[in-house]
């Protein structure tokens, strides 16, 4: 369910300025695809720096794969959240706030 917040329709009902929010924008960001062989890589290094042994590719594969399925079932992300009520409110405040001054200004026309 996506909860919409609009504006005043403008150039005779073509645009209705406003935004929407929806389950989508509130999950977890996701973590950026690194290529399999950088990631090896770098595991294989940290690995290497802490004199531990070197995990086979299927070991370091695994890992990467309940990392990122982790990161997914971390849940919303109130930074996220914030952030874009952040910048949705100025929004939905300047299109009420134009919207008034349209109704103004025609009430004045007439």
């Amino acid at each position: 369910m996506r909860f919409w917040f609009s504006g005043p329709r403008l150039f005779s009902g073509l645009v209705r300025p406003g935004v929407s929010f929806g389950p989508e924008d509130l999950r977890a960001r996701r973590v950026p695809t690194i290529p399999r062989e950088l990631a090896r890589k770098a595991v294989r290094q940290l690995a290497k720096d802490h004199g531990a042994e070197v995990p086979p590719d299927a070991t370091i594969d695994a890992w990467l794969e309940a990392e990122v399925a982790r990161q997914r079932r971390a849940g919303p992300s109130v930074a996220w959240f914030i952030f874009k009520m952040i910048i949705a409110v100025p929004i939905a405040g300047f299109a009420i706030f134009t919207f008034w001054i349209a109704v103004l200004l025609l009430q004045q026309m007439h």
